[in-house]
């Protein structure tokens, strides 16, 4: 059957956690309706409720009125205006707007749930450090909200139930041990006020067997010429590229003394030194102790003679 209305009440509905949201306008101008009525009806044809529309063609129907199941499940939305009408089926499938870019988080019930971790893979034996942030669907924090954190391996298989305590406006710190023998893949933390009904926020974070070292070192001197005899500090910063700080690592450091193509900005172009000379690059070592807790490591470089050459040379420290 093909139902066919002719009606100038137009009709949109959104349904929340606080009731279904009804908004009237007139299809042919636009603009809001009110004093339309609204009848709610379930698949048994018995009325559930009705709202009259504002000034600003709006009405909202309780939450309550939407719960029912079997004979009471809400099947129409059925409008009332002056010699008009029309109706919603609300048995079918809602407008799918999937494919016009609006992917995203879904809505947040009464009680929402932010995890975030300070990175986001780990190796068998590490922490991690988990922080929830609990706020109400107006975002205001939850200081005395009951949490309960449920972990999951990468089979879907429940690893610990944790019960954080000690709020600071609805923050709650976690510190998550991994064990040696921890299964790899993607873990998943959820988040639940009651422990037997739906999670309110989950985060997800990697655990591998090895994660490359790739390292990023920043060093950094306040002499900007090295000199025989006069030892020159170098500070060095050292991060994995994934965030945490390269602490406690062993280091080795050299001192590279080679021609400088550019010594003198002012002069491009131009090369000093005598013609007949040839210099190969010379290498030293240099003595580092490694890196601290914080990832940072000091070297002295020092030249003890003077290069044999007119040619001027360029020291780099890696």
């Amino acid at each position: 059957t093909q139902w066919l209305v002719v009606s100038d009440l137009g009709l949109f509905t959104m349904r929340g956690n606080d009731g279904l949201h009804v908004f009237v306008r007139s299809l042919s101008s636009a603009q809001p309706l009110a004093g339309v009525t609204l009848r709610l009806y379930a698949r048994n044809n018995g009325e559930l409720g009705a709202v009259t529309t504002d000034a600003q063609g709006y009405a909202r129907l309780d939450p309550g009125l939407l719960r029912g199941d079997g004979g009471r499940e809400p099947a129409a939305l059925m409008a009332f205006g002056q010699g008009d009408y029309n109706f919603l089926d609300l048995t079918q499938p809602v407008f799918d707007l999937s494919d016009r870019g609006v992917e995203g988080r879904a809505a947040p019930g009464k009680v929402d749930a932010f995890l975030y971790t300070e990175r986001g893979v780990y190796r068998p034996g590490e922490a991690v450090e988990l922080m929830t942030l609990v706020r109400d669907s107006r975002g205001y924090a939850q200081a005395e909200t009951p949490l309960t954190l449920k972990v999951f391996r990468p089979d879907e298989v429940e690893s610990a139930q944790l019960r954080p305590a000690g709020p600071a406006l609805g923050g709650y710190h976690t510190r998550i041990p991994m064990p040696l023998n921890a299964r790899t893949g993607v873990w998943t933390v959820k988040a639940y006020i009651d422990p037997k009904g739906e999670p309110v926020g989950q985060i997800s974070f990697q655990v591998e067997d090895f994660v490359p070292q790739r390292l990023k070192l920043e060093l950094s001197s306040t002499a900007p010429v090295l000199k025989p005899g006069e030892p020159v500090r170098v500070d060095i910063n050292g991060r994995f590229l994934y965030g945490a700080p390269a602490a406690n690592l062993k280091a080795e450091g050299e001192l590279v003394l080679r021609e400088d193509p550019n010594p003198y900005p002012a002069f491009p172009g131009y090369r000093f030194g005598l013609t007949q000379e040839n210099w190969t690059a010379q290498r030293f070592p240099v003595v580092l102790a490694g890196t601290d807790d914080q990832g940072k490591a000091q070297a002295t470089v020092s030249l003890n003679e003077t290069p044999d050459t007119t040619r001027p040379l360029l020291a780099r420290v890696r």
